[in-house]
């Protein structure tokens, strides 16, 4: 389940669960997680926090639970 978008939370990514398969990418609504980090890169970034409104799409959609959302 998605929640409303949240200026008291934002997505942050485990990069050891992280596979790269880009799926938070494309349903990213504010674009807040850049495109290098599919595959070899994806240790190297991070969400965007500035970016993200916390709606938790990415986290719904990530087959690999690597997305969680943290209170601010």
């Amino acid at each position: 389940m998605v929640a409303p978008p949240s200026n008291s939370h934002k997505a942050i990514l485990n990069i050891r669960a992280c596979l790269g398969c880009g799926d938070c990418i494309e349903i990213c609504p504010t674009k807040a997680i850049p495109e290098l980090l599919i595959g070899l890169y994806s240790h190297l970034l991070e969400i965007d926090k500035s970016k993200c409104n916390g709606c938790s799409e990415c986290v719904s959609i990530c087959p690999h639970n690597a997305i969680k959302l943290v209170e601010l």
